[in-house]
């Protein structure tokens, strides 16, 4: 796998997301210069609670709270962004699978047809919609027909953000499930209530662990963990 230098353009996080395979989908373009935008905007709102909170000798609450109100709302963006992504790609994993046998066959076409393809959902939809998706979404289930390197370079771009998605999940179940992640209906200490960081102004909890451990993550250690990702550059 190619992996991109440490120059500051591969710690902008917009470009790394949009560095991921399927990230030419407009929709998750579009989706992840959100999250860049809102992030830079909370990195000066953070820079701002933290000079308050020295200046104060206090936690600043009404600033505070805005911050605290918004990394979360942040948190739940970028999960889904990721989420969403990642579901795509098992769909596409799964679909090399189903026609790995038959890729080189000179009846591909029809034997393609037999098997089914990748499933479409069952129910009527307007011809403006199957549109939409046959423009954006299914380029993906074309490439895995036609190039058999392109399942390799997703598995290579999943295993590199799934360490990443995991902190990222378990903090999402903390604060919107309220339960301790991988303990369904065990309730979580304190959940969102966050502290502020006082080496950056980010905003930070403390995640509960089904094994009796715990983890102290804050927003801004998301967001660089995310930056800080080498993906692959021929996805």
């Amino acid at each position: 796998m190619k992996v991109k230098n440490s120059s500051q353009e591969s710690r902008n996080l917009l470009n790394v997301l949009t560095s991921l395979p399927l990230f030419d989908n407009i929709f998750l373009k579009m989706q992840a210069l959100n999250i860049a935008i809102v992030d830079d905007y909370l990195k000066q709102m953070e820079k701002n609670l933290l000079e308050e909170y020295i200046e104060k000798e206090t936690t600043p609450i009404p600033t505070a709270t805005l911050v605290s109100a918004l990394s979360q709302m942040w948190i739940f963006a970028l999960y889904e962004l990721l989420r969403t992504w990642k579901q795509m790609v098992s769909e596409l994993l799964a679909y090399n699978e189903t026609i790995s046998e038959i890729r080189s066959d000179p009846e591909f076409q029809r034997k393609k047809e037999k098997l089914g393809g990748p499933k479409k959902a069952k129910f009527y939809r307007p011809t403006v919609s199957k549109k939409v998706e046959e423009a954006f979404y299914d380029k993906g289930f074309k490439r895995i027909e036609t190039d058999e390197s392109f399942a390799d370079i997703l598995k290579e771009s999943l295993d590199v953000v799934m360490e990443a998605y995991k902190s990222i999940a378990n903090l999402r179940v903390t604060l919107a499930k309220h339960e301790i992640p991988g303990a369904r209906g065990v309730r979580a200490f304190a959940t969102g209530y966050s502290r502020i960081d006082m080496a950056t102004g980010s905003m930070y909890w403390l995640i509960e662990k089904k094994n009796g451990s715990s983890e102290i993550i804050s927003r801004r250690s998301i967001a660089d963990s995310i930056r800080d990702l080498h993906v692959s550059e021929s996805g």
